[in-house]
């Protein structure tokens, strides 16, 4: 049986456990003014204990898969694998990128932020839990979602 997880948009910034993921969510509001933030507007220097959680997608096909611009060497670690400049579906681990898409579709239907978390990884092999995304939209012109910025807090055994 697969470990139970939640998915939802983000409702209020109380709901996030993580700080880490609060500054990221701040972060993103100022940078968008009250619009979703386009590519760019995000300086992740200005986050620097959220860079190593971080990633960051390129939607491809409308969301049919997506290109991995960044990810941070703890996200790297967590997952077990070195994902920038590789696809979700290229990763070669189904689990994994299952779950990964529906993370990362969830705030283009949603336009909005989209908190993921789950008690358990369903990645064989990698020993996490107590596991907290937040996935953030950003869209260069206004309409299309084109990027998903994001980070993973999670708890290593």
């Amino acid at each position: 049986m697969e470990p139970a997880y939640e998915l939802a948009p983000l409702t209020s910034r109380a709901e996030l456990r993580s700080p880490l993921l609060a500054r990221l969510l701040d972060h993103w509001i100022s940078a968008g003014g009250g619009t979703i933030p386009a590519p760019g507007t995000i300086d992740l220097t200005e986050l620097v204990e959220v860079v190593p959680y971080h990633w960051c997608f390129q939607v491809q096909d409308g969301g049919a898969d997506f290109l991995c611009l960044s990810s941070g060497a703890e996200t790297d670690r967590t997952y077990g694998i070195a994902m920038t400049g590789r696809t979700l579906l290229g990763a070669g681990r189904l689990s994994f990128a299952s779950r990964a898409m529906l993370v990362m579709r969830a705030p283009m239907r949603e336009r909005r932020p989209v908190r993921f978390a789950s008690e358990a990884t369903v990645i064989p092999d990698r020993m996490f839990y107590d596991i907290e995304a937040l996935s953030l939209p950003l869209s260069s012109d206004g309409r299309t979602i084109d990027q998903i910025l994001g980070a993973t807090v999670a708890r290593h055994l």
